[in-house]
């Protein structure tokens, strides 16, 4: 199963959660702690995964508030306006004033991966890197396959002159998307 594999996906998702209640939950009983920790174990086992597979892994909870409180047609279509505003900007190097409007845009749609990365976008040309590796990051959990994010955090990580990461970042952008 590869990583893109949306069963491995889950799994690892279900795995996080759990481990998250395990380290949150000050009210569960022993008995409860261990049965939790015996299900990580068992689910770990039957699909081959090790805990270091689970860094930066979008949260199961997100994920189901993502479905069960979905965003109304009326904020998406405010938040598209925001994100088309900040794309004028963007053409006129006004990048804070962009960075306002996509913030704006992910204010009304948190879901949607494209107004983080813009966002990224506009705080790479105002030098703020590691806000926009930020960005770049919840994109990638809420869209894991999106080459633009790659690429983006990559340029901010060759920016910081950090080469190794930078190179990760593009090899994977050009593994999803060859010859862009």
């Amino acid at each position: 199963m590869s990583d893109a594999d949306p069963t491995r996906r889950l799994v690892i998702a279900i795995i996080d959660f759990l481990q998250n209640q395990l380290a949150s939950r000050n009210d569960l009983s022993l008995e409860d702690r261990d049965s939790l920790a015996i299900a990580v174990e068992c689910l770990e086992m039957a699909y081959g995964l090790e805990n270091s597979e689970f860094i930066q892994r979008r949260p199961l909870l997100d994920m189901f508030m993502q479905v069960a409180c979905p965003v109304s047609i009326k904020n998406k279509l405010q938040a598209e306006t925001f994100k088309q505003s900040g794309n004028a900007k963007m053409v006129q190097q006004q990048y804070g004033e962009a960075d306002e409007d996509y913030s704006r845009a992910i204010e009304l749609d948190r879901w949607n991966a494209m107004y983080f990365c813009n966002r990224a976008g506009a705080r790479i040309k105002m030098q703020q890197y590691f806000e926009a590796i930020s960005d770049c990051r919840q994109a990638l959990l809420l869209n894991p396959d999106y080459a633009k994010a790659y690429a983006r955090m990559g340029q901010s990580y060759a920016l910081m002159n950090r080469p190794r990461r930078a190179a990760r970042c593009y090899r994977q952008a050009l593994e999803l998307e060859p010859g862009k």
